[in-house]
């Protein structure tokens, strides 16, 4: 049952990776502003309860989305303004449901601050003004980041979801940025769009199944 209510977003996924592929530039931009409102079908579908700010999450990932199909700085601000906030309910949500220990978060944190400082070290020479921009977003990304690996070394299995889901999402971002200020070029193709709709999947089949499971 959970397949079939996925089947729009899995298609329009496939679609919109296509038409990053064979360079079909219509194909891309159709199907991309159709993602995530797949996504939120599935999400509700049959869901005793879906969550209002994974639903508010999603619709400034939603409009993320739009703006970031234009071209040139204001509309890269504007995309990383809405995933910020994307950001930043998700790093709410996940803190919520963590225990607050420090050995853990210490943990979760290690790989994350490590991983960040060398990817700043990169992108830090080319950023410019919009250095400000990109450190806060950096911030937020992480902090969920973390949020959800420490709720992973807490619950394990149960966590697995959004921890993958999350370090996807920096993933993903980690390439927009290296193509935007690094290469200055699209040099990860495809991998931007599927690491991106695979840690939104990832995020949704975790509250997903957290609120199936509270039905029970």
């Amino acid at each position: 049952m959970l397949a079939k209510r996925l089947l729009p977003f899995l298609i329009l996924s496939s679609l919109n990776i296509m038409g990053i592929i064979i360079e079909i530039e219509w194909l891309r931009i159709a199907t991309k502003p159709l993602l995530i409102p797949a996504l939120v079908f599935f999400y509700v579908s049959h869901n005793p309860k879906p969550d209002r700010g994974v639903l508010i999450a999603l619709f400034f990932s939603f409009l993320g989305d739009l703006f970031l199909l234009g071209v040139g700085t204001s509309f890269f601000l504007l995309g990383l303004g809405n995933f910020l906030a994307t950001q930043i309910i998700f790093t709410l949500k996940m803190g919520e449901r963590i225990q607050k220990k420090r050995l853990d978060l210490l943990k979760a944190s290690l790989p994350y601050l490590i991983y960040s400082s060398v990817l700043l070290y990169l992108l830090i020479p080319s950023l410019g003004e919009l250095a400000p921009a990109v450190l806060v977003y950096a911030l937020a990304i992480c902090s969920f980041g973390i949020l959800s690996l420490t709720y992973f070394l807490q619950r394990l299995q149960n966590g697995s979801w959004i921890a993958c889901g999350a370090l996807l999402f920096v993933l993903s971002d980690s390439m927009i940025a290296l193509n935007q200020f690094y290469f200055q070029k699209d040099f990860f193709g495809p991998g931007v769009m599927l690491t991106y709709l695979t840690a939104q999947l990832f995020i949704v089949l975790f509250f997903k199944k957290e609120a199936l499971a509270l039905k029970k």
